[in-house]
């Protein structure tokens, strides 16, 4: 089983919630990332870098992503990380997000508008999704992964032709209030994936900014966030405006990997609901799933499920009390996300931040350890 991922933008020493599918295990990965680059340089394509792990396929595409194909100004700003296609937004200059907390280069920034003092800009060139799967650059992500400084809506409509039919997933950071000037904010991107048959999961913790000095509570403000493809039967269309797609809309191994999504990040139910449509619709794809033996996890924990069913009638709290454990992969080390984050900044034009990072945190760049 193979899956293909979009990863843009990011920071910091790992992938975020990304990590979460990336450490499945026996499930093989086409990753792809996105590298800003001037209109002069060379034409939009895709490089292989090789494997950075035993199941993951590097590409890097020579070009920023956005909601069409044309060439924007980037504002590279002061600190780096918060260097967007789009300027900060008025409404948060004077807001105090908290960051001074961190210490470090940023001990004395106190508001947005410091963060996003502006260095300097260039002219880059940045390509939409149907571009690039058009022009057959990439192929169709199965999770599209975002942190892109407020260009994630924006985003998400230049993929109308690649949500139709294929993506799974989508991983996002989400404003609750506008940090940058006109960028789509969360109810948005929650009223745009609906509509194409996604279903909002959970968020990843919250920023809280301050409308002012650092006191007493914030403002809920920046998150990350994730969207599952959700899928039903027509009777749980009867009474209903929603626009949901059908499990027979999708091909077997598309329910699979949305299963392995819900999986990642246990939403055992799901995936349950997932696995037992395979197995009723699909007798020979079944049969293909159960005698892969780097899928045995999967299966495994299926059928636990399934055997255990029955006591949920005595004790509806069984699965509560008696949770699926599953076991870590091992796979991923701290050093392969350090030297990810590295590649992470590199592409994006950040390559003093890892110095910075490393001097603040203490980590060892041989080990991607914190002391």
């Amino acid at each position: 089983m193979e899956m293909t991922i979009w990863h843009v933008g990011g920071g910091g020493h790992d992938c975020g919630p990304l990590d979460s599918i990336l450490k499945l295990p026996g499930i093989k990965f086409k990753l792809y990332l996105f590298d800003i680059r001037s209109p002069d340089e060379s034409r939009v394509e895709s490089v292989s870098e090789g494997q950075i792990a035993a199941n993951i396929d590097l590409h890097v595409i020579s070009a920023g992503i956005a909601g069409d194909t044309t060439t924007r100004e980037f504002y590279l700003n002061t600190f780096e990380l918060s260097s967007s296609l789009l300027q900060s937004s008025s409404l948060t200059a004077s807001d105090n997000p908290g960051f001074s907390n961190w210490g470090g280069i940023y001990k004395n920034m106190f508001t947005w508008s410091q963060n996003t003092e502006l260095k300097e800009t260039e002219l880059v060139r940045v390509a939409s999704a149907d571009y690039l799967i058009k022009e057959k650059i990439a192929p169709p992500p199965d999770v599209l992964s975002m942190d892109i400084q407020g260009c994630e809506l924006e985003v998400m409509k230049g993929a109308s032709e690649a949500f139709k039919s294929k993506i799974l997933a989508v991983l996002t950071e989400s404003e609750f209030y506008e940090i940058y000037a006109r960028q789509g904010l969360f109810h948005e991107q929650l009223a745009f994936l609906e509509k194409q048959s996604f279903r909002f999961v959970k968020f990843f913790g919250f920023q809280k900014w301050f409308p002012g000095p650092m006191v007493g509570l914030g403002f809920a403000t920046v998150t990350e966030t994730l969207f599952i493809k959700y899928l039903v039967n027509k009777k749980q269309l009867s009474n209903t405006d929603r626009t949901f797609q059908l499990f027979t809309d999708y091909s077997s191994p598309q329910l699979f990997k949305i299963a392995l999504i819900s999986f990642a990040y246990n939403r055992y139910s799901y995936f349950y609901t997932l696995m037992k449509t395979i197995e009723e619709l699909d007798p020979i794809y079944w049969k293909q799933l159960n005698d892969n033996k780097s899928l045995e996890l999967y299966i495994k924990s299926y059928y636990i499920i399934k055997n255990n069913l029955s006591k949920l009638q005595s004790n509806p709290g069984y699965f509560l009390e008696n949770p699926l454990r599953v076991p870590k992969d091992q796979i991923f080390l701290r050093k392969l996300f350090f030297n990810f984050s590295k590649l992470f900044l590199k592409i994006f034009h950040l390559r003093g931040l890892v110095a910075a990072t490393e001097k603040y945190f203490g980590w060892d760049s041989r080990l991607g350890e914190s002391d």
